[in-house]
């Protein structure tokens, strides 16, 4: 039977219902409890999860916030980085990351990126710094860890903080090590769309320094309160409040973090299905004109996003479309070349290798609950579309 006369399976790009469907004796249940305790907000939810958060990953303290924007730009904050300081990352990713940098007041420098990873170039990094450099936000893009060793060295050399953004790689692991949890201050994404997300936005920022996380705590709720108390006659009245900073409004909220407890004990069943299906896609398209994720290094790779490569790229993906499978395109063009940072001064070919990949990648969908019919069809339409 020819490719046009079968049943074909449609494939979305993501599939927040079927997640939900999956779990969706333990998510109600969570919600019912948050909704029947009637502690909307500063009950024991948020500070539960954060708890259970940082026991996965096997660090002291995470903290939540409002995303992951604001767990880099309250991280950076609580670092020290500010006005006249210059932070180093890279262009082929989210907005939130320049914009979090430069909300301190820094300046944002663009380096260039390895083409097998789509992560930082240390070495291209290393071209970049100046008295003024600061720190380092090292992404860890698609889900494939960062080099954290030769990014360790760069910092230590050079006496930089270390920024991780994990927002996309939760569960990826570099040498034994989670990401997010090898520099200073790791951040993480609880978006919908994102592996360990929850039905609005929400973020978490890990570190090893108690210190460090009282100063991230410090700025929530526009200033930070610490409220005395008494009990009398059984009831435990407020007495007053002593304000301690002003600070900014922006936190995980107790429903969230409630679906968050929910789903944490699948993260590594999840993971497992996302490497399985990598590996799905790769033994299905052997021999197609198409450049494959590579796993370079001692390293797990999350696979939030499978990113293949091809000039084709668009004749590619109206293909795939007419066929009902949806695709993406993730950070492109790259930020340097975006109206927003014209005034930074970079021109095409600035970052050449940032640059080429952004002209060739898409992303393929994949979740969990893909399906081996739904990976067949795939492979089998990307044979005919590719030439």
């Amino acid at each position: 039977m020819s490719v046009e006369d079968r049943r074909t399976p449609k494939v979305p790009f993501y599939d927040h219902g079927a997640e939900y469907q999956r779990l969706r004796p333990e998510i109600d249940a969570s919600i019912h409890r948050v909704l029947s305790s009637g502690e909307y907000e500063h009950g024991i939810e948020v500070e539960s999860f954060e708890r259970e958060f940082a026991a996965f990953l096997g660090v002291p303290v995470a903290v939540s916030t409002g995303s992951c924007h604001d767990a880099m730009y309250r991280g950076m904050l609580a670092l020290g980085v500010g006005p006249g300081d210059e932070v180093i990352t890279t262009a082929n990713t989210d907005v939130a990351c320049p914009v979090a940098i430069r909300r301190t007041g820094a300046e944002v420098v663009f380096a260039d990126i390895d083409e097998r990873t789509h992560n930082l170039d240390p070495d291209d990094a290393r071209s970049r710094i100046t008295p003024r450099t600061k720190a380092i936000l090292a992404i860890h893009m698609y889900g494939h860890p960062a080099d954290m060793a030769e990014i360790g060295a760069l910092a230590d050399a050079y006496g930089l903080w270390i920024i991780e953004d994990a927002a996309v790689a939760v569960g990826a692991t570099y040498r034994g090590n989670y990401v997010g949890t090898m520099g200073d201050i790791g951040c993480f994404s609880h978006a919908p769309s994102k592996i360990l997300g929850n039905c609005g936005d929400g973020g978490s920022v890990v570190m090893q320094d108690e210190a460090l996380a009282e100063r991230i705590r410090h700025q929530f709720i526009y200033w930070q309160l610490r409220s005395s108390r008494a009990s009398i006659g059984g009831l435990e009245l407020h007495t007053g409040f002593e304000i301690i900073e002003e600070g900014m409004h922006g936190r995980l909220v107790e429903i969230s973090a409630a679906i968050l407890r929910a789903k944490l004990p699948h993260l590594p069943e999840w993971l497992e299905a996302r490497q399985r299906i990598a590996d799905g896609y790769r033994e299905r398209l052997q021999g197609v004109n198409l450049i494959l994720p590579e796993e370079v290094g001692d390293i797990t790779h999350a696979y939030r996003n499978y990113v293949v490569r091809t000039p084709q790229r668009e004749r590619v993906r109206e293909r795939l479309a007419e066929r009902g499978i949806a695709t993406g395109m993730h950070y492109t063009p790259p930020l340097h070349l975006q109206p927003v940072y014209r005034e930074l001064g970079y021109r095409c070919g600035d970052l050449p290798v940032t640059e080429r990949l952004a002209d060739e990648l898409f992303t393929l969908p994949i979740y969990p609950h893909l399906t081996d019919d739904q990976l067949d069809w795939v492979g089998e339409v990307l044979r005919q579309a590719v030439i």
